[in-house]
């Protein structure tokens, strides 16, 4: 992904835009140069994180589908935490998806994800266990083809961010390769399909 590219992501976010001149609320980290070091920045700068997620999944598919079927449960999670009208209300959650290689023992995939969402009023209705149950809940009906579970329920964790190094951990295969593994979280789930 080129820089242009990554600059029309943002600007088309409701996230604040990047400056990668500037160095506040950066704890004076190190990013380096070039354009990983542009993702990490504005990642740390966005902080908070009010939940890190790992979803995994039940079936082995493309990367295409995995993306379509994870903007699928985002859509589904957005109505059940925010309403049948959240979009039309701007209402959605909010933050980054990183797609990783990593193949687990309870996953049919060499894909997951990790979440990191933005705090949104709304979060504090729910306790952890209760938002994880929702993204459980609807993943279930989220099926490929007529028979099988996309989400594998086992593979879905919510946690709160234990402190900035979950960042660190979202980015450890993207450091310097696969940028396009990096999404933003939109009312339309993530921000491309690729």
């Amino acid at each position: 992904m080129n820089e242009y590219k990554l600059n029309n992501v943002i600007k088309s976010s409701n996230i604040r835009s990047l400056n990668p001149t500037t160095r506040e609320n950066s704890d004076n980290l190190n990013y380096g140069d070039g354009i990983g070091a542009q993702f990490s920045k504005f990642i740390y700068d966005n902080k908070p994180y009010s939940h890190f997620i790992t979803i995994t999944f039940a079936i082995n598919i493309s990367m295409e589908k995995c993306c379509k079927y994870t903007s699928m449960l985002l859509r589904w999670v957005n109505r059940k935490i925010f309403g049948r009208s959240c979009i039309a209300k701007g209402e959605f959650i909010e933050g980054f998806a990183f797609v990783e290689n990593h193949k687990s023992g309870i996953s049919k995939n060499d894909l997951h994800l990790h979440l990191l969402l933005k705090p949104s009023y709304r979060f504090n209705d729910f306790r952890q266990h209760e938002l994880e149950d929702i993204i459980e809940t609807c993943a279930a009906k989220i099926y490929h083809g007529n028979k099988l579970h996309v989400f594998n329920a086992k593979g879905i964790d919510v946690t709160v961010p234990w402190d900035d190094g979950v960042i660190g951990y979202c980015l450890k295969q993207i450091r310097h390769q696969n940028f396009d593994r990096i999404k933003l979280l939109g009312e339309s789930g993530l921000s491309d399909e690729l």
